[in-house]
Parts: C-alpha cells; sequence; structure tokens
C-alpha cells in the first residue's frame, strides 16, 4: 500500500482520489472518499456544458458529409458517427476533444478508467433524445453517468 501523503484523500482500496485543499477540507469535514468524490471533484454545469457545445460542434462537421444521402440514411449514418465519436475517444483517452479542451475526463465512480463495456453503455444512453442535457440536474450526473456509473471531473486535480 502507498504511503499516505498528508495533503492527499485515499479510498478505501489506498488510491488517491484528491490532494491538496480540498481533500484536507474533506478529511476535516469527516467526509467519505465517495462524497467527496461526488462533489468536490464533478466538472462544473458550466463546463459539461461546454463539452456538450464543442462536441457538437464536431459531430455537425461530420453531418456535412451526408447532406446529399436521403434523410433515412443520413439520419443512420449521423446516429453512427455519433456512437463512435463518444466510444473512440472516452475509451481511448478518457475524453472527447471538448474535453480536452476544457480540462475534463471521464471516470468510473471509484475514481478508476472505465471499462470498454461502460463508455460503449454511455455512448449508448445518449442517443436517448434529450439525454445530452440531463446533466444540468443539481447533481451534475447525467443519465449516461448514471446508467454507466461514470462520472465526469475536474482533470486538473
Amino acid at each position: 500500500m502507498r504511503e499516505a501523503h498528508e495533503s492527499s484523500l485515499y479510498d478505501r482500496s489506498g488510491i488517491r482520489i484528491g490532494r491538496g485543499a480540498r481533500a484536507h477540507a474533506a478529511r476535516r469535514d469527516g467526509c467519505g472518499a465517495l462524497k467527496f468524490f461526488a462533489w468536490h471533484l464533478s466538472a462544473s454545469q458550466g463546463r459539461r456544458f461546454l463539452n456538450f457545445v464543442i462536441d457538437g460542434l464536431f459531430l455537425s462537421l461530420t453531418g456535412r458529409l451526408f447532406d446529399q444521402s436521403g434523410w433515412v440514411t443520413a439520419l443512420l449514418i449521423n446516429a453512427l458517427v455519433f456512437f463512435v465519436y463518444y466510444s473512440f475517444f472516452e475509451f481511448l483517452w478518457n475524453k472527447t476533444p471538448g474535453k480536452f479542451l476544457t480540462r475534463t475526463k471521464v471516470v468510473t465512480v471509484q475514481g478508476d478508467r472505465p471499462t470498454l463495456a461502460q463508455i460503449l453503455g454511455r455512448s449508448l444512453v445518449r442517443m436517448i433524445p434529450g439525454e445530452q442535457v440531463t446533466f444540468l440536474s443539481s447533481l451534475h450526473v447525467g443519465w449516461h453517468d448514471r446508467f454507466s456509473s461514470t462520472r465526469v471531473i475536474d482533470d486538473r486535480v
């Protein structure tokens, strides 16, 4: 097991999930590791909305490629591109281009790297109409986060 540093917060398995002033405040307040993780490391609604806008711009560029197709074909191709876009970037780097720019990333609720199944689940749930803005709830957790047991956190911690 790693040596515990004074300025870090570790979960039960010894994985460091936070450091610095945030971890010190969580320890001082008697906050458990998961509560600390959920409330102190989650990306803000503003950052998540910016991720949504940036990724939407990237995806809209691909939509231009299929303007000449029939509407059903274009819809199916765009749905496939949407699914592959999120799955590819989040599985390889835990980040989409929007998350790279806003310095956020996808992790499991324990703070680990998500599995392929979790990433595919996130991407599949995103296909539900209107789901893309469910992260605007008071918990900053969208349906795609809840379903896949993942969270979007600040990558600067």
